[in-house]
């Protein structure tokens, strides 16, 4: 499960127990965490140094918040909040299929329209998200779900050069 976690097919699939989802999505969660851990090591061979203190507080938050956003996905009672993740999920598997489909632009009439089976075996582990576009999605969750998170006053910024992928992070969201 843990390295299904990146699995978009694996993430959108309602045959994925709900409790296979949260314990594999906390593993993730508990990377980011280890990953703190070292930056502060790090940071204390720098001695006093407030950015280094500010940039370790805020992944500390960003750890809360991406807890909160799995809490949230898969507590009993939210399954409208899991559906919609779900429904994300297969939206950005067909369009990432979409797009491999169509190698060069085609005139009107000229595209393939066969239908395309999103849970075929071929696509499970061909497309990936990132570590940080699935933290994104997650650190976002909550306020998305709950009109009175605080984190709704928040405006979440991805930063990334050109080819990141910001936009597939921002639009698994919309």
């Amino acid at each position: 499960e843990a390295s299904s976690v990146l699995s978009i097919q694996w993430l959108a699939s309602e045959h994925t127990p709900t409790e296979q989802l949260g314990a594999a999505l906390e593993k993730f969660a508990d990377c980011y965490d280890d990953w703190i851990k070292k930056q502060i090591a790090f940071s204390k061979e720098l001695g006093e140094n407030e950015p280094a203190k500010r940039i370790i507080k805020r992944q500390k938050v960003a750890s809360k918040r991406i807890r909160k956003g799995i809490e949230v996905l898969t507590r009993t009672g939210n399954e409208d909040v899991l559906r919609a993740f779900r429904t994300s999920q297969e939206a950005m598997l067909r369009q990432f299929i979409w797009n491999t489909k169509s190698e060069f632009p085609k005139n009107l009439g000229e595209g393939d329209t066969r239908r395309i089976d999103v849970w075929a075996d071929e696509y499970r582990d061909a497309f990936t998200w990132r570590p940080f576009q699935l933290a994104f999605q997650l650190l976002v969750l909550e306020s998305l779900a709950d009109p009175t998170c605080d984190d709704r006053a928040v405006l979440d910024l991805l930063w990334f050069p050109t080819g990141g992928g910001k936009t597939e992070a921002y639009l698994a969201l919309a």
